[in-house]
């Protein structure tokens, strides 16, 4: 770290963690982010109420480390949890990383010498898939190379044209464990990650791609992304799950139609709807009646029969795939749910694209 002369120089990178009941991976975790080149650190890790040894964990960690700073709150989830740590974090940059995950020992002076010399409100890098087991590998082998973008994308440019390249190349990815930003672009954009609901990820990067003035992506494997049983992505669907994928559809489509977006982008987006409702479709169909009927009770009336329309049409198990898509085009397209004719129209032309693709976080 040539640059650096003394860490008075250094800008303070507040890593966050948010912890529950990890005591298995926690110590890999926390070891990953306090043995970075990169010393000027803050690691913020928010104890979610754990009912395991985590708490022990962080107590030791931070009482060996100065570092290391422990949050305590009641459960609330995992973006309660970010939103708790994000708060209290005093970095110029920020960083999520989740508590069974790591970082390579560079990715943090990595992303402090890219995003100063070039002064980016957002860095976007690349992660290594680590499968727990041989068994989570054979039966999601599509991962392995999923966080891994070729591009190119080359230079600094605004988020929103990242943001085409990247859904052109089929290469648009929303975990926040691959993004690195500056603090003060996310406090005057008021970012917060929605609470109450699963795969928060979708709407907040979705968020910052659009307001991104200068961003750029790099192609360094930075991050490795653990698969392991018992996680969101790989347990079974539940009534939460179910209900969680309907609002963070809801939320993207509001966040799509709250920008004024050129032809390209509201291509973009729509395609971006258009493939996150086909993976919602297929992950609902998996849960039974009783989640779905669950699912249905935590939601407004509005909403619960704009679902009841999706289940049906969901029923045939046997042409799941297309009565996945039938069923979401009729909320897409439908009156309370159309997006403007400007950002639906672009996307009719890549409709028979879409149906090959296939939603992944």
């Amino acid at each position: 770290m040539e640059r650096w002369e003394n860490t008075k120089t250094m800008p303070l990178v507040s890593i966050i963690i948010p912890v529950y009941n990890v005591e298995k991976y926690l110590r890999e975790c926390l070891d990953s982010a306090l043995n970075q080149s990169y010393e000027n650190l803050e690691i913020l890790c928010v104890d979610d109420g754990s009912t395991d040894t985590s708490p022990e964990i962080l107590k030791e960690y931070s009482g060996r480390d100065k570092r290391v700073h422990v949050v305590s709150k009641e459960n609330g989830g995992l973006s309660s949890a970010r939103n708790a740590g994000l708060s209290v974090a005093k970095g110029e940059y920020i960083y999520y990383l989740d508590s069974d995950d790591c970082i390579v020992p560079a990715a943090m002076e990595r992303c402090v010498e890219t995003s100063e010399r070039e002064s980016l409100d957002v860095l976007l890098f690349n992660a290594a898939t680590n499968y727990e087991s041989e068994e989570i590998k054979d039966r999601m082998p599509e991962y392995a190379e999923y966080y891994v973008r070729k591009g190119p994308y080359d230079g600094v440019m605004s988020g929103r044209e990242l943001f085409c390249h990247m859904i052109k190349n089929h290469e648009y990815r929303s975990n926040v464990g691959l993004q690195f930003a500056r603090s003060i672009f996310l406090a005057e954009k008021g970012f917060r990650f929605e609470e109450g609901v699963y795969f928060e990820d979708n709407a907040y990067t979705l968020k910052l791609m659009l307001l991104a003035k200068r961003a750029m992506h790099i192609e360094e494997q930075l991050f490795l992304r653990r698969f392991r049983e018992d996680s969101i992505t790989t347990s079974g669907i539940k009534a939460k799950e179910v209900y969680s994928l309907y609002r963070t559809f809801n939320s993207m489509q509001n966040e799509l139609l709250s920008h004024d977006l050129t032809p390209e982008e509201q291509a973009a987006g729509a395609f971006l709807l258009k493939d996150y409702q086909y993976y919602a479709a297929t992950q609902i169909n998996k849960a039974d009646e009783e989640q779905r009927r669950a699912a249905a009770e935590m939601m407004g009336t509005k909403d619960a029969l704009l679902f009841g329309v999706l289940l049906e049409s969901l029923a045939d198990e046997a042409t799941e795939k297309q009565k996945a898509i039938k069923a979401l085009d009729g909320i897409l397209y439908s009156k309370s749910y159309r997006l403007t004719s400007a950002v639906l129209k672009p996307f009719r032309s890549l409709r028979r694209t879409f149906k090959r693709q296939a939603g992944r976080q």
